[in-house]
């Protein structure tokens, strides 16, 4: 037998096009589970979520004006310009917090944020100049009063 016969030989199996559709569908099925994973995996890994990029200039307890014209030292970016945004942490862990507003005849709207940065809390323009609102963790929601 010479070295071309051994290197290539005449026979040649071929592949079933079911063998082959199998093979395309497992690799997409293992692609799609690799991307979702990889997707819901980045808020566990992420380096810098919302709050670290706000919490440099507005501390607990402090209300801060986060900037909108460009200087953004928090990093934050899509804030309308012709509102005035603020951010404040609130720390749950020993006490609840009250928050309150007075601006009579202007459009404003609250949103309470917990840690993973999700919406607990959302109020929007209310028709009387003064509003507030008690903010409780789970557990201080169920204590008597």
């Amino acid at each position: 037998m010479s070295a071309g016969q051994f290197l290539y030989p005449q026979t040649r199996r071929s592949v079933s096009p079911m063998a082959l559709a199998g093979f395309a569908v497992a690799t997409l099925f293992l692609a799609g589970a690799i991307h979702i994973s990889t997707i819901l995996l980045v808020p566990e890994v992420a380096q810098s979520d919302g709050w670290s990029r706000l919490a440099g200039f507005a501390g607990e307890g402090k209300f801060a004006e986060v900037p909108t014209d460009g200087s953004n030292a928090a990093g934050v970016t899509g804030l309308d310009p012709l509102f005035l945004n603020g951010a404040c942490g609130i720390d749950l862990s020993d006490n609840p917090a009250a928050i309150s507003l007075e601006a009579s005849g202007l459009f404003w709207s609250l949103a309470l944020y917990d840690a993973q940065g999700t919406i607990t809390f959302s109020l929007k323009t209310a028709p009387r100049a003064r509003a507030g609102c008690g903010c409780l963790s789970p557990p201080q929601s169920r204590m008597p009063i």
